[in-house]
């Protein structure tokens, strides 16, 4: 494709959000932002629901508390975002140089040790010698 690497590209296996616990990691921030957010947006449903007076008093420059709540709403979700962003930088740089990326194993890119075939990595314990 023009923009995406291919399936087959190493650029894609390099990539160090494949790591296992890097993944864990923007899924938990991802969920625990998430609920933050539910949160906020239950808040402003519930004032629609069961206060409906309260959302057309106006609160902030003469503009009533659903527009005002709507907008935080808005505003909220970009912020939210911004921490995401920074939660998976920060997993990247806490979690990603733990493992072994696979197309540096020595299995993918061939081994230096002729000794060593390039497969070993790939065959069963038992298997290897």
């Amino acid at each position: 494709m023009l923009f995406w690497p291919t399936m087959n590209s190493p650029r894609e296996y390099a990539n160090v959000d494949d790591h296992p616990d890097v993944s864990a990691g923007n899924a938990r921030a991802g969920l625990v932002l998430f609920f933050v957010y539910l949160a906020f947006y239950a808040g402003f449903m519930g004032l629609a629901a069961f206060a409906p007076a309260a959302m057309g008093q106006p609160v902030l420059g003469g503009v009533n508390l659903a527009i005002t709540y709507g907008m935080g709403l808005i505003v909220g979700a970009l912020v939210i975002a911004a921490f995401y962003m920074a939660a998976c930088a920060r997993n990247a740089r806490r979690l990603g140089g733990t493992g072994v990326s696979p197309v540096s194993s020595p299995a993918v890119r061939g081994s230096p040790d002729p000794a060593r075939p390039p497969t070993a990595g790939l065959q069963p314990p038992e298997a290897r010698q």
